[in-house]
């Protein structure tokens, strides 16, 4: 859902003062943004910094006349103030309601309209089958596009369409289209003429909220009180308030700060190493192409005496670099194995419950057990309702899964051991690879025939510089490796670390070793070649050849320069751009932060002025019955719930609903386990009244509120307990929405029920004197065939359906 209101919040924090370039982007491109997860949206904000370049200029009003004229945006603005309170009401042909024909010539209708021309409130009390429902039907269509009762009558609700509900609506006794119609104070809708056509903004006004009938308290009865996936109070709350949008973007946007993200530095280091690499061959071929041009200058000057060239010296550097190869110590680690046999472990070790005091009780039991099997008149015995043998299997089985738990425990603790001085041995023998590669490349570069010697380092050096500058993995590595007495978290941290590097661990080490292992490998074997070559029975070569081969091995050193240098300047402009995104990466990681934080005060006023609506309600009216358990208390509260990325805690704000026990704040229980039947019933109300009281209040739409006969005198203690309901609800509404009149609009068959709500509207206690509340029709509905004819002021002729 894309709201402009959402939007517009977006404007006004990048229009604040000290408002950052982060904060802008987001509020400029927030449509293209994807905000799915973590990653995908600091990768939204990378390309967008990106592609910007040095163009960091944004037309915000533009922007905001944009969002005006577009149709995709939810635009709430051209709504606020519609008063949509009903004057009068007309209906034929509907349910059991006759259609009009030449029999009956004029439609049925109620008009709310006194005298004066005034909206009244209504109390209707109708026996069961006169048409109460039928009207209320007929109304909510209209209002909220949706059918409560149609709705309780169909096994998957959400499958039905505005077809079915015009079905339901229809007389079974012909094939006419249901008439009803409705004239509201901001004009006049019918079943043709919906009031709300669009399904967004149906969701964010909740009309179907102010529809209340048994339907809605079965439905609200089904919500899962603490979570936030799609059937909890916290979503259906924070939809209908318009938090969705906040609390969505809050969730993600708090996880980029602390996002251990090095993709990019590993990137920038690997360019920077291959460039060093690069100037340590030109410096060092710069130092060998002089020497060797010495060399040539002596053997070609004439006046000396020429002798053949010995080979002694070239041997000698040979054996030297022979001497110099590095043992590789992990040639036999199979790294890839290892992971695989601490996943399968931590698989089962997080399958089992872990408890920290599973070793005391184990040592009971164990204790316990030599009891039961020891003694005749054991204390267990003596004290348990269960029999000796039952008590005996009891034990045994919590020991075989103590048991089990000590064994899993030693088994993940011994696998998070050895594969990490695995993954310890293996990156330190990388980073010794890597410098040997370093320091030997120049020096071997010195002789023509060890050219393949020299292209394999080239590969495996590429290769290796991005894994041993990942500064962070090698951290986490030896931070874990560090732990003497590892702990869950620490059991949690490995499973993740191997499964963020997947690829680079099950992919590349093992076969990395067996580079090195194969690179050292034929590096001896050509350096023994070279050396037998230079020991055969030609100890000697002319020296027009050594004149020939140093020539040759200038002219390659020369083009091992003109190659690097070229590879430089390409890699000096990479280099700049990848220093640029790692900047770009510290500057989203930091201006975010501060968006964070101005987004949250947006959301906490949001909470306080609308949440406040939505809570105060429910809390108020059922905690009056509470007095015969003084212990408990219901709370509707925003509660911090903690969730794990990467191992890293963060939180985020859901609305929950608990029963409270008051003498241990920790002890908590739910409303569908607390409540009886009808209190339960009637918090399910009241979750649906609240809503309609939370969007009134947040969005200024002045809609009636309906119910439909819920109630039996039965439910309720006294007649004060139901008048005392209908007060409390009509002075949370004014206390919220003084500036809107409220009409509402009551069907009961219970004569107990219509006198109380007439007691409870009319006899306001003194403390509420100041609410101007509407006159409010007290009258009897009557089936059809009990018509008679009446008009209005405006002309309107239909027989009433009601006898105030």
């Amino acid at each position: 859902m894309n709201t402009s209101d959402f939007r517009n919040t977006l404007i006004e924090i990048a229009e604040t003062g000290g408002s950052n370039l982060v904060t802008k982007l987001i509020a400029y491109y927030y449509p293209s943004l994807d905000f799915s997860t973590r990653e995908k949206l600091f990768e939204s904000l990378l390309n967008r910094l990106q592609f910007l370049g040095e163009d960091y200029s944004f037309d915000f009003e533009k922007l905001k006349t944009d969002l005006k004229a577009d149709t995709q945006i939810i635009n709430l603005e051209e709504y606020k103030g519609k008063d949509f309170r009903i004057k009068e009401i007309e209906i034929s042909n509907l349910r059991g309601i006759p259609q009009v024909d030449e029999d009956n010539p004029l439609p049925y209708g109620i008009s709310l309209l006194d005298d004066d021309g005034e909206i009244n409130n209504a109390i209707i009390l109708a026996n069961n089958g006169v048409g109460k429902s039928s009207v209320f039907a007929g109304l909510e269509m209209i209002y909220a596009q949706e059918i409560g009762e149609k709705k309780l009558r169909t096994f998957n609700p959400d499958s039905l369409k505005e077809e079915n509900y015009n079905k339901y609506l229809s007389n079974i006794k012909n094939n006419a289209k249901p008439i009803c119609k409705v004239k509201t104070v901001d004009g006049d809708y019918s079943l043709e003429n919906v009031i709300l056509e669009n399904e967004n903004v149906l969701n964010l006004l909740n009309p179907q909220s102010h529809f209340i009938s048994e339907y809605d308290v079965i439905r609200n009865g089904q919500i899962t009180y603490f979570g936030n996936e799609e059937n909890t109070i916290h979503n259906i709350v924070a939809e209908s308030l318009g938090l969705s949008e906040y609390l969505n973007c809050l969730e993600i946007a708090e996880q980029i700060p602390n996002y251990r993200r090095s993709k990019e530095t590993a990137a920038r280091n690997k360019i920077t190493a291959n460039i060093n690499s690069n100037k340590k061959i030109i410096t060092s071929n710069k130092v060998l192409i002089d020497s060797k041009k010495e060399q040539l200058i002596e053997l070609k000057d004439v006046n000396k005496p020429q002798n053949t060239l010995n080979k002694s010296a070239q041997n000698k550097i040979l054996n030297q670099l022979i001497l110099k190869s590095p043992a590789s110590q992990v040639y036999n680690i199979n790294v890839n194995e290892s992971i695989k046999q601490y996943n399968a472990i931590f698989k089962e070790y997080s399958s089992i419950e872990t408890n920290k005091k599973a070793a005391i009780e184990r040592q009971f039991l164990e204790a316990g057990n030599e009891l039961l099997h020891d003694f005749e008149d054991c204390p267990y015995c003596r004290s348990s309702n269960l029999t000796l043998e039952e008590l005996k299997l009891n034990v045994e089985n919590r020991l075989k899964e103590l048991n089990k738990l000590s064994r899993v425990n030693k088994e993940v603790a011994e696998s998070y051991k050895k594969i990490l001085d695995e993954l310890s041995d293996v990156f330190q023998n990388f980073k010794k690879t890597y410098n040997f590669i370093e320091t030997d490349r120049s020096e071997i570069n010195s002789i023509l025939s060890l050219k393949q010697v020299l292209q394999k380092e080239g590969q495996l050096y590429d290769v290796l510089a991005p894994i041993v500058s990942n500064e962070e993995l090698i951290i986490s590595i030896k931070e874990l490796s560090e732990k003497t007495l590892p702990t869950n978290n620490d059991f949690n941290n490995l499973a993740s670390l191997l499964k963020n590097n997947l690829s680079l661990f099950q992919d590349l080490l093992d076969n990395m070793n067996k580079e090195i292992s194969d690179l050292f490998k034929t590096r001896e074997e050509v350096l023994q070649k070279e050396i037998e070559a230079l020991s055969s029975n030609d100890s000697s070569i002319s020296i027009e050849q050594t004149i020939a081969n140093l020539e040759k091995e200038i002219e390659e050193l020369e083009a091992q320069i003109t190659t690097a240098t070229g590879s430089n300047k390409a890699l000096e402009k990479d280099e700049i751009e990848a220093i640029k995104i790692v900047d770009f990466v510290t500057q989203i990681k930091d201006e975010i932060e501060i968006f964070n934080t101005k987004l949250r005060v947006e959301v906490n006023t949001i909470v306080e002025t609308n949440f406040k609506a939505f809570k105060e309600p429910i809390e108020n009216i059922l905690n009056d019955y509470f007095k015969d358990d003084p212990n408990f208390k219901l709370k509707i509260d925003l509660k911090e719930i903690p969730y794990k990325i990467d191992e890293e805690t963060f939180f985020s704000k859901i609305i929950v609903a608990e029963i409270i026990d008051k003498s241990n704040p920790d002890k908590v229980t739910t409303p569908d386990q607390y409540f009886n039947t009808f209190r339960y019933k009637l918090f399910s109300l009241m979750v649906g009244l609240s809503i309609a009281l939370a969007s009134r209040k947040k969005y200024k739409v002045n809609i009636p509120l309906v119910i439909d006969d819920l109630f039996s005198g039965s439910d309720f203690v006294s007649k004060n307990t139901f008048s005392k309901f209908i007060q409390d609800l009509v002075v949370l509404y004014y206390t919220h929405t003084p500036d809107m009149p409220l009409q509402i609009i009551l069907f009961t068959h219970d004569n107990f029920i219509y006198k109380n709500a007439i007691e409870g509207i009319e006899y306001l206690p003194n403390e509420h004197k100041e609410i101007n509340l509407e006159k409010t029709i007290k009258t009897r509905m009557f089936p059809p065939n009990d018509k008679v004819e009446d008009i209005t002021k405006t002309g309107f002729k239909y027989w009433n359906l009601i006898n105030n």
